[in-house]
């Protein structure tokens, strides 16, 4: 009070109002005070004064003098809270006086909501939540509660607001406890029309994101997630996802795309046939992992006449069984205390199997069972190892360590193999192709065994590309990286048979070029850029004759001369092209290097780093450029623009972008910021409304930090499929990225 009567007079000079609200409490607030930490609430005679005197006498002056008069009445509150204070607000302004014809008591007014609230926090929490449940004869984790707070638009698990608490209600049109029960099965089914399903689905992952700014859920909460929200519906192929969830080892979290990228697999994919399925279809990898080992278990089953138990979630009686065999032997080697099997545990399980500890088939059993802790073994370990080796017992076991051997040996062939069984196995159907691919393998260096992702690889190219045109083909679009060189090596055999005065075989050329050139002058551009150096033209001049070539229109290019450009912009310290080097190149060439075609530039050196260039990835881009001096590579750029924003081009260039753009070791993502300058210099000037929209909106909503390769490609497939503004062939459940659903929505919104 004596700090208030200083207030009172102070306000009365008017240089003291230049105080912020902050200063002016701090100066006339009394220190010592402190808040008890109790609800903040009014006596009833102080609430019935502000009410009469001057808050709402004036405007609702029936309402007042009936509610004052009853509050001095009834012996039921002693104080008045901020809730109950607000209800009668909210009571003025909605319920028509004296009629009150609106007025529903168990419409979700404070007396239901304060039943499960806590009078601290004004919150139903974790607690009032168990009561909620307990009254409605649901479980916490039962799927109609889960709906319950999808109605409500609930934002925090396990809490509900008084405003959540009153739309939920409001939308349910149930006016008490037993009318919210009633209206539990109706609701039930509304949420499982396919109209808002979806919605619900992803508001699942949504409400269980339990921290500020979490964007993944760790793998045992999916799998509990998955479930309560799928499992009556798809309840096998739920089954085998959580198994394989379990058992891998690449995920720790599931983010967004891959959650709603399994319901729309659930939705498309005819299970357990999976025929439908194409990895290629922007899948998240995910799914393609899932699907792959699934698969593989499948043609196992086939091919052996019963399934490999690692691989299916275990059902039957006589599995069940068999793992309970398994854990029997696991208590044989466990220490009871821990229960764990230990080091002394391990010894006597190696004396048993006729294994040495420091034998390479015990560390393959380590593998097998996915073992963290070295010296230890879990018995979900121990379980996981022994089901995957269909071993139930030590004898089993034991016998079973041979085939582990091989089985990892066997994971990839060696080429000479691989040749043998490509002639036997599709020899007769696709003789051209098999012919230069086994050539192809026999010259090359960079691998010497074949993986199953290779060897399927090729049987897709046989079937799915013209020979030996080859038109069809597009290296962006998932092909193994020995499919991408073999089919570069096929192209640049096709164009050297073409120029007269070298040799039909590549093979044979350089062959020659190693025995007899004394001096060579490179006179045609890269024609790929896998062998930036030998991949071109060589006129070779023999010491006892010459050979003149035959006449074709293009600039002679020098590779010393490339070299010599090269070093111009070159920190002497690192041999690199550094961003100063950059800086300067990019004057010279009179465009900013911000500007797109240094970005383009990058892209045809196949530049790894941002912001350097090394003197492979400069030569490899200035060959293919036919650009020896400044002046070349600078009338060069509006062609390899040109060639850029070929359509068989720019999808590469735009994935390109992206992955130049991560400028640390194992980033997955960029930033916000990054990526709207970003899109303006890679799409702006082919797709500007699109872009202008989407970095607008990109910056004013909350929900991403960061953009990842799958939400970038998404944007640029946006662009190309969707019709801008109309947006009506865009449909949100075909597995776009939330971040473009969200967006579309926004866009929708504003044009409303």
């Amino acid at each position: 009070p004596e700090g208030i009567e200083k207030l009172c007079s102070d306000l009365d000079v008017s240089q003291r109002s230049t105080n912020t609200i902050i200063d002016v409490f701090h100066q006339y607030s009394n220190i010592s005070s402190k808040l008890d930490g109790e609800e903040e609430s009014i006596d009833i005679k102080t609430t019935c004064q502000l009410l009469d005197m001057m808050v709402m006498g004036s405007t609702f002056r029936p309402q007042v003098d009936y509610f004052v008069e009853y509050l001095k009445f009834q012996n039921d509150y002693k104080v008045i809270n901020l809730d109950q204070w607000m209800g009668f607000y909210r009571f003025c302004n909605e319920i028509s006086f004296p009629e009150m014809t609106e007025y529903n008591p168990g419409r979700a007014w404070p007396l239901v909501y304060h039943m499960y609230s806590n009078t601290r926090s004004n919150l139903i929490d974790p607690e009032g939540i168990e009561k909620l449940c307990s009254d409605l004869d649901v479980s916490r984790t039962d799927i109609r509660f889960l709906m319950l707070a999808w109605t409500m638009k609930a934002e925090k698990q396990g809490y509900i607001t008084h405003e959540e608490w009153t739309r939920g209600l409001k939308a349910l049109r149930a006016d008490t406890i037993d009318e919210l029960k009633k209206a539990l099965p109706l609701l039930e089914k509304e949420v499982r029309t396919p109209s808002n399903f979806a919605d619900f689905y992803a508001y699942a992952f949504r409400y269980s994101l339990t921290e500020e700014k979490q964007e993944g859920i760790d793998i045992e909460t999916i799998c509990q997630l998955l479930g309560i929200v799928l499992g009556s519906t798809f309840r096998p192929q739920v089954d085998y996802f959580v198994e394989y969830l379990k058992i891998q080892n690449d995920y720790k979290v599931i983010n967004i795309d891959q959650w709603m990228g399994f319901y729309r697999f659930c939705n498309e994919i005819s299970f357990p046939e999976m025929t439908e399925y194409n990895p290629e279809l922007a899948w998240p990898l995910l799914l393609n992992n899932f699907w792959t080992l699934f698969s593989e278990a499948t043609r196992r089953c086939r091919s052996n006449g019963r399934w490999i138990q690692s691989h299916l979630p275990p059902r039957a009686a006589a599995v069940e069984q068999a793992l309970q065999v398994v854990v029997d032997v696991f208590h044989r080697y466990s220490n009871t205390a821990s229960n764990l099997m230990d080091p002394e545990g391990i010894e006597l399980l190696c004396s048993d199997l006729d294994v040495s500890r420091t034998d390479i088939r015990f560390l393959m059993l380590a593998w097998k069972m996915k073992a963290e802790k070295q010296g230890y073994y879990t018995q979900e370990e121990w379980t996981r190892g022994l089901v995957a080796l269909g071993a139930d017992t030590l004898d089993k076991l034991k016998k079973a360590l041979p085939g582990l051997e091989k089985e990892e040996e066997e994971k990839s062939v060696d080429i000479e193999t691989i040749c043998q069984l490509l002639d036997m196995v599709m020899g007769s159907t696709f003789r051209p192709q098999v012919d230069y691919f086994v050539d192809y393998l026999k010259i090359q260096n960079d691998y010497k065994v074949i993986t199953m992702d290779q060897w399927m690889g090729f049987y897709r190219f046989c079937n799915e590309i013209s020979f030996p045109e080859m038109t069809e083909y597009n290296p962006g679009l998932a092909w193994p990286l020995l499919l991408n060189n073999f089919v570069e090596w096929i192209r640049e055999r096709q164009a050297l048979k073409s120029l007269t005065c070298v040799p039909l075989s590549l093979s044979d050329t350089l062959f020659s070029i190693s025995r007899n050139v004394r001096s060579f002058v490179v006179v045609v551009p890269l024609l790929s850029n896998s062998f930036p150096l030998l991949n071109a033209w060589l006129c070779i001049e023999e010491e006892s004759r010459s050979i003149e070539p035959t006449r074709i229109d293009i600039t002679n290019v020098r590779l010393e001369k490339i070299v010599d450009v090269f070093y111009k912009y070159t920190n002497t310290s690192s041999n690199l092209i550094d961003p100063q080097g950059i800086e300067l190149l990019s004057s010279d060439l009179d465009v900013s290097h911000t500007d797109v075609r240094i970005l383009m530039l990058a892209w045809k050196m196949k530049a790894e780093k941002q912001g350097y260039f090394t003197q492979e990835e400069w030569t490899r881009g200035l060959m293919a450029l036919r650009a020896d001096t400044l002046s070349k590579l600078k009338n060069a750029l509006p062609e390899l623009e040109k060639e850029v924003r070929r359509p068989s081009n720019f999808a590469d260039f735009y994935a390109y972008a992206f992955t130049y753009s991560l400028t640390e070791e194992k980033q997955e993502s960029i930033d916000i910021e990054t990526i709207c300058q970003l899109l303006d210099t890679v799409m702006g000037s082919t797709f500007r409304p699109q872009v202008d929209y989407f970095v607008e909106y990109l910056k004013i909503q909350n929900d991403y930090k960061v953009i990842n390769m799958d939400q970038w490609m998404g944007f640029y497939r946006f662009c190309n499929e969707i019709s801008f503004p109309e947006m009506t062939e865009y449909n949100p459940e075909l597995a776009w990225p939330l971040v473009l659903n969200n967006f579309v929505e926004w866009i929708r919104e504003k044009q409303a």
